[in-house]
Formats: structure tokens, sequence, C-alpha cells
């Protein structure tokens, strides 16, 4: 005789989905659901995107087709750090790991415990993650989304389970091109971070705990073939992602699944929040702008810490001159390759680019008006 749990929340209206009678509508061919045509991008609103969930003492029924493996030693043929993963059937099943995929959901068992992974943003919308959720389509989901568990053998709450990693996003539809900010991510400085950039995205990593990702997402959506002829032309995807389940308790101060839903309408001042805190942390009021040749002479006299402020200020003097007439970095440091290696070309237009900003002189007001126009929309 199976094993069954009791769960806890009452699913809501989970007949009506199966059957494709609500409106929340998603196929296997992963074709936008009815809701999406009520959806436009929402200047103040938020993405949640992959949630990974820790459901402990996992109980599955027999027809769970789960790829159980067993590591063992090549020498002896012993097993390898067996441990029991779940139990199925009443008994426990143990061995090293164990896994098991659908189109729509992702679940791994490590120490008695079941994680499971999902993107709740394309799990409603289909194949791409471009729209925001509302709290009734985040509850139509996610009671969805336990019904097919339990279909496929899986006895998961998964309302009383605890959140492991949640990711986050918030879209701007920006004034320029993406490439036009990537001076001002360059010159970010966020605390006790790792800064990376892969072709045209920014990576900032902070020991694995959380990460931000900056990208251009019309771009990353043409590569995937998806129409983009109702969004608009420039539109940037900052991520924050909280990848454990210590980082998820400190930003949220809670713990479990129901909780976050609860607390829907608080999620996006904890994304703002966090976004702001490390990467906007000064406002447009603390730029000194300065336009005088006198009053830049004394700013690099008062904000050098060495005695070669004069030089570094003759150097800014000259590339103040180039980009007058060029406007672009790229001329600049052609320019400046035919003298140096192309690592020292690039550390000194990033030391331009940080005197530029914090200063608000020569071509920083262009530097201070991008920095501000992606201040003011996630403080907004």
């Amino acid at each position: 005789m199976e094993k069954s749990i009791e769960v806890k929340k009452p699913l809501t209206r989970i007949e009506d989905v199966l059957k494709g009678n609500g409106n929340m509508i998603i196929d296997s061919t992963n074709k936008l659901s009815n809701s999406i045509n009520n959806n436009t991008i929402n200047n103040s609103n938020f993405i949640i995107d992959t949630i990974r969930l820790r459901v402990k003492n996992p109980q599955l029924s027999n027809k769970a087709n789960v790829l159980l493996e067993n590591k063992t030693n090549a020498r002896t043929g012993e097993s390898i750090d067996d441990e029991t993963l779940y139990s199925i059937g009443g008994f426990d099943a143990t061995g090293t790991t164990a896994s098991y995929k659908s189109d729509k959901y992702y679940i791994f068992f490590k120490s008695n415990s079941a994680f499971v992974q999902f993107s709740l943003s394309k799990y409603i919308h289909g194949f791409h993650n471009a729209y925001c959720i509302t709290q009734n389509e985040m509850e139509d989901a996610i009671d969805k989304l336990q019904a097919e568990l339990c279909a496929d053998g899986f006895q998961f709450d998964l309302w009383e389970s605890l959140l492991s990693r949640v990711d986050l996003a918030i879209d701007i539809p920006t004034k320029y091109s993406f490439k036009s900010y990537d001076t001002i991510f360059d010159i970010l400085r966020v605390k006790r971070s790792k800064k990376m950039k892969y072709d045209t995205s920014h990576y900032i990593s902070s020991g694995g705990r959380w990460t931000i990702n900056i990208y251009d997402k019309i771009k990353e959506m043409r590569s995937k073939k998806v129409n983009t002829s109702t969004l608009p032309n420039n539109l940037m995807r900052i991520e924050y992602r909280m990848m454990k389940a210590d980082q998820c308790l400190k930003d949220f101060h809670y713990e479990k699944l129901i909780e976050l839903h609860m607390n829907f309408n608080s999620i996006q001042h904890t994304l703002k929040s966090r976004l702001t805190s490390e990467l906007f942390m000064h406002c447009a009021s603390s730029f000194t702008q300065i336009s005088t040749f006198n009053d830049e002479l004394n700013w690099f006299d008062t904000n050098s810490s060495n005695k070669n402020w004069y030089q570094k200020f003759e150097s800014y003097q000259a590339a103040k001159q180039i980009l007058s007439n060029t406007k672009d970095f790229a001329v600049y440091k052609s320019m400046l390759c035919k003298h140096m290696t192309v690592q020292e070309a690039n550390r000194k237009i990033h030391r331009l680019s940080s005197t530029l900003f914090t200063s608000g002189i020569g071509t920083s007001g262009s530097l201070v008006d991008l920095y501000t126009e992606l201040f003011t929309h996630i403080n907004s």
C-alpha cells in the first residue's frame, strides 16, 4: 500500500486548471498562456523567475520515475557516500545521487531532502520570462505544479517547503542601447563582491550567496527566436538571485513558500532595496557638478591621494579634448593602444571613467544622466 501525505493547504482550482478551464493555460508546446494577452511591461513591477524549494523527508509513490545512482570505489567496488535520499512506497531509498527532470521542473535529492527547481514566470507565461506576474497567478501556478508533481508520483507539500533559491528581476525600458550603459557598470563599486563581464552581460557575485546579472533582454530573447515586436526597443534586465537558503532568509525574513505568497506585495521593496544598496548607492544630488577650468584643477588637487595629481589632471585634459570631439571611448582607447598595452589602456580608461563619474566634470554629465535614469527607475 502506497504511503501518502496530508497536504496542509487545500489545492485551489486544481481540477479546473488541469482541464484547461482556468484563465491560466499552460500547454506542452510552451505557447504563451491566455493571460499573457493582458500583460504589458510595467515600469514599477518585477518578475519572479527561478525558484528552488527544499522538501524535507520527501515521500514518493511507486510510479515516480527517479534516476537513482550509486557511485562506487573503482578499486574496491564499495559504495561511496550512500545516504537516505527519499522514501518510496513506504521504504527508504539510499544512494549517492537521485534526480528527475520534466519539461516544467527539475528535482534532485540530497540528505533526505528533495530540491524542486522551476521558473515561475516561464511556468505561467510559456517559454520566456519577460512578463510580470500577479499574486493570483503565483497561487494558480504553484497549485498546478503541485498537482503535476503528485501525478508524477511526488507527494510534496510545496506551500510548506523551504525557500532554497529565489531569482527576482526588474526590466527597465532605457533611453539608449544597452551598450551605452557599459561604462556605468564598469565603474560601480560593489563591496565584498567580484565583478565579471561575459559578452554584453555584467555579473556581480558575492561568494555564491547572491549574484546580480545585468544584460540586454531584447538581445537575449531574439537569440531564442522570440517575437519582441510588442516590447520596447531597449530593455535592460537586472536580476538579483538569492542562491542559498540563508540569503533568502536574510532578505525576506521568512523561509517558507507560503510566506513568500502571503508577503507578495513586499517582494518588490526587497528587490529594490537590495539593488540600491549593492549597485545604486549614490543619488543624483551627491555628484559635484564642475564646469570651469579652475574648479577642475582644484578638484584634482583636493581629491588626488598622491603627489602626481597634476599628471592625472593633464591626462584628463587630453582625454577630455579627444572625447569632446569623438564622444567615444573606443577612439581614445585606440590612440592609447599605440603607446601602451591593451590592459594598460583599459585601466587608464577605467580610472578616467571613475573620475568623470564621481566628479561630474567634462563628459561626466552624460554618465551622471545615465546613472540617474537607472537609479530613478529602480527607486520609483
